[in-house]
């Protein structure tokens, strides 16, 4: 099979579109914490109780870590 025919076979790659509400503006506040973070490919972004969100290596070594608001940790004021 020659190059061509492989490359009219592949599909093209899906688009990425967010299926959440890109304007509401904590879902803005996350996105920007989370493109400020340093991620460890096979580490983890964690929330802890302090309401801390951390980004942690395999090893659990903190890359980034931010507090985040109110807003973010109580949905309506509430718990």
């Amino acid at each position: 099979m020659s190059e061509r025919n492989l490359e009219e076979e592949q599909p093209a790659a899906p688009k990425c579109t967010p299926n959440y509400d890109t304007s509401d503006p904590l879902q803005q506040e996350v996105t920007r914490i989370l493109r400020g973070f340093k991620n460890d490919i096979l580490g983890i972004t964690f929330l802890g109780n302090d309401g801390v969100l951390r980004s942690l290596t395999a090893d659990r070594k903190v890359l980034s870590a931010e507090g985040l608001s109110k807003p973010l940790l109580y949905e309506n004021g509430h718990c």
